[in-house]
C-alpha cells in the first residue's frame, strides 16, 4: 500500500489534481454568490419591516393628532426641525475634522431622503462604490 500522492503521479494525476482543484473553487464562489442573494433578500426583508413599523407609527401619530388641540404638532414639527439641524451640524464637524476634499454642496430635509425606497445602509454602499473610498 502506497501513500496518497502515488495518486497524483503522471499526467492522470495532474488532471485529477486540477479537477478536485477546480471543483474546490467553484463550490466556494457558489457558496458566496448565495450567501451574497441571501444578504440581499434579507435586507429588503428589514426594509420591509421598517417601512411597515413608520407606516403604523404615522398611523398611530395621526390618530392622535387628530384629538389633540392644535398646538400639539407645531411642537412636534419644532422638534424636529431641531434634530435635523442637530445632525446637520454634526455631521458637518466630523466631515470638516476626519475628511480629506470633502464640501458641503446642499442641505435637505431628511424627509426627502426618508421617502426613498432603500436603506441609509444601501445608499451608503452605493456611495462609497461611486466614490472610490478606501
Amino acid at each position: 500500500m502506497g501513500h496518497l500522492s502515488d495518486h497524483f503521479q503522471g499526467p492522470l494525476g495532474a488532471v485529477v489534481l486540477s479537477l478536485i482543484a477546480f471543483s474546490v473553487v467553484f463550490l466556494v464562489l457558489m457558496s458566496l454568490m448565495l450567501l451574497l442573494i441571501g444578504v440581499k433578500h434579507l435586507a429588503g426583508l428589514i426594509d420591509a419591516v421598517k417601512a411597515a413599523k413608520e407606516a403604523q407609527a404615522q398611523a398611530v401619530k395621526a390618530s392622535k393628532t387628530s384629538s389633540s388641540p392644535k398646538e400639539a404638532p407645531r411642537a412636534v414639527v419644532r422638534a424636529q426641525e431641531a434634530g435635523d439641524q442637530l445632525i446637520a451640524v454634526l455631521t458637518a464637524a466630523i466631515a470638516a475634522g476626519g475628511l480629506e476634499n470633502f464640501r458641503i454642496s446642499s442641505v435637505r430635509p431628511a424627509v426627502a431622503v426618508a421617502d426613498s425606497l432603500t436603506s441609509g445602509w444601501k445608499r451608503l454602499s452605493r456611495l462609497d462604490n461611486l466614490e472610490g473610498w478606501e
